[in-house]
């Protein structure tokens, strides 16, 4: 997204977990571990900022599923996310 040799300022304007206030509104995760596109650790970079600013949470990793599950088919591993996601939004008032 940011191109092959990104800038300080601009990985740093880009990267959500430099951004998260008392406004942050809860966070759901999702992430495969295969996902060839995005790291899994740009989801655990920001999972740890949230919970470090008390920023409610729920993180699911899943072992395959790559990029852009959500489109994959229902017996894929992450293909429950949608009603982990729905339980998350019950809870938090959504």
């Amino acid at each position: 997204m940011l191109g092959p040799a990104p800038s300080a300022e601009a990985l740093h304007a880009f990267s959500l977990q430099n951004h998260i206030g008392a406004d942050t509104p809860p966070t759901f995760l999702a992430h495969a571990l295969d996902d060839p596109t995005v790291p899994p650790e740009n989801s655990l970079s920001l999972l740890a900022a949230l919970r470090e600013k008390g920023v409610a949470t729920q993180c699911h990793l899943f072992e395959s599923g790559g990029h852009g599950f959500g489109l994959a088919g229902p017996d894929s591993p992450p293909a429950q996310w949608p009603e982990l996601l729905a339980a998350f939004a019950r809870r938090h008032g959504a």
